[in-house]
């Protein structure tokens, strides 16, 4: 049997309890990677969702199989992804306004034409045959004028969410864990770590958005510092810290020396 929490399920992971009258023993293997399983008795398991809030619209249960329907509400947020039934995905980006077609539809959901691919076609026909796909006669932008000779196809196609949203995993801390040896961020936010920089990072990023000022933030600002005219030795201090730290962990016997990459002549 089981048992199902009642409405919401308020902030809690709760989602019911599965009792077993049998003899044999109580084994369940959940097919998402949401869903824990938490053993209270030899024959009674609760189920827990990672997700909350969620409710729980329906269940049936068979001789093997237990199916759940849950109902959860998300606010969208730019960088969601979603997918057709085609398997074509793609990265939400909120837009404020939406242009209007044939003065009366305004769509929930723009497609680039540039992310046309090979499951594309699937969902056209799917729009054409069972959306009521049609191409706009006029189409306004976002500040309501028409858009001469614009082409635009519209049409009603499923998409479902995949449970991976971006205020999820989105972090950036500016204070985190560091590496004792490498003076760097630790990977992973279960460990206090901060976001590595990485192409993706790098060209959607930085040069997407103008965040040219990191660079000379992290190469100079956070960077081995420069003596002054009185000094005209450029040293590297954290260099030398690496290489002495490196010498103890590795137990080595190395005699580090400093030697002068700049000269002034006289």
């Amino acid at each position: 049997m089981f048992h199902p929490v009642q409405g919401d399920a308020d902030e809690t992971s709760l989602v019911g309890t599965v009792v077993h009258f049998g003899e044999t023993l109580l084994q369940l293997e959940p097919f998402s990677i949401h869903v824990r399983t938490v053993p209270i008795k030899d024959q009674v398991i609760q189920l827990h969702f990672n997700k909350p809030p969620f409710r729980v619209i329906q269940h049936y249960l068979s001789a093997h199989t237990l199916s759940i329907c849950l109902e959860q509400d998300h606010w969208a947020s730019t960088g969601d992804k979603l997918c057709s039934f085609h398997g074509q995905k793609g990265v939400l980006r909120l837009m404020k306004t939406l242009p209007l077609l044939d003065e009366r539809i305004q769509p929930d959901l723009l497609v680039n034409p540039y992310s046309l691919f090979r499951m594309t076609p699937g969902q056209i026909l799917e729009g054409v045959t069972r959306g009521e796909g049609r191409d706009a006669q006029t189409v306004r932008n976002t500040d309501g004028q028409i858009v001469p000779d614009a082409k635009a196809f519209y049409a009603k196609t499923f998409y479902f969410p995949i449970a991976y949203w971006s205020s999820e995993h989105f972090y950036a801390p500016s204070e985190c864990t560091m590496d004792k040896i490498l003076h760097q961020a630790v990977k992973g936010r279960s460990r206090g770590g901060g976001m590595r920089l990485g192409n993706m990072e790098l060209f959607n990023g930085l040069r997407g958005n103008g965040l040219a000022a990191c660079f000379e933030e992290k190469f100079f600002e956070h960077g081995d510092r420069i003596p002054n005219e009185h000094n005209p030795t450029i040293s590297l201090p954290k260099s030398v810290e690496l290489v002495k730290e490196d010498a103890r962990f590795f137990k080595c016997h190395l005699k580090y020396q400093a030697n002068s990459s700049v000269i002034m002549r006289k």
